[in-house]
């Protein structure tokens, strides 16, 4: 991912250079700069993906249940960023995020508008 800048909140805001889980090419995410989840994310796009993996097939199997109504609570959610693949990766299901950090907050907050988009852009490219 490349730096575009930084937020007046002090989040670095990266852009995605290929698809990947967390977006497609040119998804702009927002991040506090830590050594841990900002820099995994710099060079391989992605935080822990097999978590984010195994959130989503939990939240696939639970879906079989047609009557079943699901939701993903991200308590202590950080950036969000587990929350958000797995929203990705499993669009029917509702993800509630609580995080006391402001700055994480505004972080979680770009990310679902970017997942917002990418939606919209894939159901008109379906239409």
């Amino acid at each position: 991912a490349r730096v575009l800048g930084v937020t007046p909140t002090g989040n670095t805001l990266l852009q995605l250079n290929k698809d990947y889980a967390l977006g497609c090419k040119g998804t702009i995410l927002e991040l506090p700069k830590d050594q841990i989840i900002y820099k995994s994310v710099k060079n391989k796009g992605s935080w822990d993906l097999e978590g984010s993996k195994f959130l989503a097939r939990s939240l696939k199997k639970a879906f079989e249940n047609p009557h079943a109504k699901i939701a993903l609570l991200d308590i202590g959610a950080n950036t969000g960023l587990y929350g958000v693949v797995a929203k990705v990766l499993t669009p029917n299901s509702q993800v509630h995020f609580f995080e006391p950090t402001p700055g994480a907050q505004k972080s979680i907050f770009t990310s679902l508008k970017a997942l917002e988009n990418k939606i919209a852009t894939d159901n008109k490219k379906t239409t």
